[in-house]
């Protein structure tokens, strides 16, 4: 879960009570998994935000503008492709000839990925 850096001018969470410092855990009740899960609610108008704070759970409901930022910056948090464990017989990754670059043989099987 990333913590708090720093936030933009007229922040949503600073004027929520939110600090630098405090850990995003969830949104809406659903665990924090990556920086997707920040930009999806950033443009929602009403869900509420659980965060720790001194190892405190603290959850407060957001309500903003939908074309309004949330104005945190977070710390990085990678993005790991979820790969696909089927095992279909018209995969187009297995049918692929040897010797390519190793990242088109990767069985991507992340829609989250397509909202970027």
């Amino acid at each position: 879960m990333p913590k708090i850096l720093s936030f933009e001018k007229n922040s949503v969470l600073k004027k929520y009570g939110l600090k630098a410092g405090d850990e995003l855990t969830a949104f809406d009740g659903y665990r924090y998994v990556d920086d997707l899960d920040y930009l999806f609610f950033d443009a929602k108008e009403d869900f509420t935000v659980t965060y720790l704070r001194s190892g405190e759970s603290i959850t407060v409901r957001i309500k903003k503008d939908g074309d309004r930022s949330m104005g945190a910056v977070l710390e990085d948090v990678p993005i790991e492709p979820i790969e696909c464990r089927n095992k279909c017989v018209f995969c187009f990754v297995d049918q692929m000839k040897k010797g390519m670059r190793e990242t088109l043989y990767i069985k991507d099987d992340d829609y989250r990925l397509s909202v970027i």
